[in-house]
């Protein structure tokens, strides 16, 4: 007799990244692989750090936020393609340094930050293994010291990677295979493989990640739809291509942080099941939405 298949989930998943990643050992050995810094002790500003800048505005749903000596690190894993990248890391800086300095103190302690996209993908589509960012002055080739750093892993591109540390971590994330005798990768592994033995977690993490997926959809068709009328109704080629991209980006980010916001409050009250229905029941979806006030 056949054994039923069981659900297992790998690094990609975005819980299991934040649960792996919640390692501070693997933690710390991630960051000083693709960054080339030394890292001493880390604090989690909490994983999945929701940053609510001003009540009227859009709050951003961070996967990994962490802080060390005088530096911030906000570590996103980016298993799907995601629109307006570049203006993502703006919004994303933007808010993390509104939570940084208090008021009166000198631009001086604005602390060093990094963000970090992990993406399975290749979103500029030039095969680099790590695309770094940052401001430099077009006149002249000389970068601005604003302490910021932006950075892109195209898991897509391993082979690519110039140090073996990375070139071993970004293809443990693009295939899943180990390199034996490399510790961070085999650390890694092993904490993937003992989260799936966590059946009670890893349902959990499934039913999550459908709403989430569920919802994308449903906000880039939403997006996409806002986008084609906008574009009729200006007439132009230009208007249609523009109001497509700002549609879907739009109603991307809206639907995520909406979700995420509902998931917590469900999570909290401990409704499994009700993550689960508003999978597929809309209209639950928008009652859960009001019940909790997410507006």
């Amino acid at each position: 007799m056949a054994q039923k298949n069981e659900r297992t989930l790998d690094i990609t998943n975005q819980f299991m990244f934040r649960r792996v990643m919640q390692d501070e050992a693997i933690c710390k050995g991630f960051l000083e692989a693709v960054l080339g810094v030394r890292v001493e002790r880390i604090v989690y500003h909490n994983v999945e750090q929701t940053i609510d800048t001003k009540f009227d505005l859009k709050s951003v749903r961070l996967d990994l936020y962490l802080k060390d000596e005088g530096r911030v690190y906000d570590v996103e894993m980016q298993a799907q393609p995601r629109h307006a990248l570049g203006r993502r890391f703006r919004y994303y800086q933007s808010s993390i340094d509104a939570t940084l300095l208090p008021k009166g103190r000198p631009y001086q302690e604005l602390s060093e930050s990094y963000i970090i996209f992990l993406c399975t993908y290749d979103p500029f589509e030039r095969a680099l293994p790590i695309y770094t960012f940052d401001r430099v002055c077009v006149e002249e080739d000389f970068a601005l010291d604003c302490a910021a750093r932006w950075m892109v892993l195209n898991c897509t591109a391993y082979e690519r990677a110039c140090s073996l540390e990375v070139r071993n971590l970004l293809k443990y994330v693009e295939n899943g295979e180990v390199v034996r005798g490399d510790g961070l990768v085999e650390a890694m592994d092993a904490a993937v493989r003992e989260a799936n033995h966590d059946k009670e977690w890893v349902d959990m993490a499934f039913s999550v990640s459908t709403v989430y997926e569920d919802i994308e959809r449903e906000a880039r068709y939403n997006g996409l739809q806002q986008g084609l009328e906008e574009g009729r109704k200006e007439g132009l080629e230009e208007g249609l291509k523009e109001g497509r991209k700002e549609g879907r980006a739009e109603g991307v980010v809206e639907g995520e942080a909406r979700l995420s916001r509902l998931v917590r409050e469900l999570l909290s009250a401990d409704r499994l099941a009700d993550i689960e229905r508003v999978t597929a029941d809309v209209a639950y979806r928008a009652k859960l939405f009001e019940e909790f006030g997410i507006a």
